[in-house]
């Protein structure tokens, strides 16, 4: 991702070797709206929402909290009181279905694919519970919505200490602990996933600082791939 016209000197200065920065290619490819039920349904729900009022949370597809940790994100997201979108990774008894949709009092329960980058970009999503996938981080970004981190594992750490420590876009929720097992992990209390979720959501200087940063950058992702922007460049450098 090309954000910074001096990024690309510095990191070919580090690594010794030339280096083409182009994207966030999610904004070069848009995704084009489905006319699906399913895909109604979630941006029906999502537009008689207020703005910058929904919390979004996903996790990847390779995550797996445990049945404890789920219920203690489920009751921190209870005592926050905001509406959600929550994307579940699919149990081995939905595996028949491609998408289960449930709507509840406060928010939508999708197990299995969500249009995650449509989702992002709709007014109503305030803040984005993610595990630090990098294509996550990018959607966050150019979508404009701040992020509260719950990093994995793998390089996952990494990027939320660029984003929470450099770029300032972030909330951590508090999750130390690297590693696929999540039986082994640490359980990140209700009382922890309310207070991040209330810092991205209601906090007002937070708030205001979190949208400013990651509407900045949100303004330089896409000038970067516009026409004689970064990304443009980079590509017809390298080409």
């Amino acid at each position: 991702m090309s954000l910074n016209h001096n990024m690309p000197i510095t990191i070919e200065k580090k690594i010794g070797r030339k280096a083409w920065h182009v994207g966030p290619l999610s904004l070069v490819n848009l995704p084009s709206p489905s006319q699906t039920n399913y895909h109604e349904r979630i941006m029906t729900w999502l537009d008689s929402k207020q703005l910058k009022s929904v919390l979004y949370i996903c996790f990847g597809n390779l995550s797996h909290p445990t049945k404890i940790q789920l219920e203690e994100i489920a009751h921190g997201l209870e005592n926050a009181n905001h509406h959600f979108i929550w994307v579940m990774r699919a149990t081995e008894e939905d595996v028949q279905e491609k998408q289960i949709l449930t709507e509840q009092e406060k928010g939508l329960v999708i197990k299995g694919w969500a249009p995650q980058a449509e989702i992002l970009t709709h007014s109503s999503i305030g803040g984005f519970m993610t595990h630090c996938g990098w294509n996550s981080v990018l959607e966050s970004i150019t979508g404009g919505v701040p992020m509260l981190t719950w990093p994995m594992f793998a390089e996952q750490f990494y990027n939320e200490k660029l984003v929470v420590d450099v770029l300032g876009i972030e909330v951590k929720v508090g999750v130390q602990e690297w590693g696929r097992r999540e039986e082994e992990k640490e359980v990140i209390s209700r009382y922890m996933v309310e207070r991040g979720v209330r810092r991205v959501m209601d906090e007002r200087e937070e708030k205001k600082r979190l949208g400013e940063r990651v509407n900045s950058m949100k303004e330089k992702a896409r000038r970067a791939v516009e026409n004689g922007g970064s990304s443009c460049v980079e590509m017809e450098r390298l080409m």
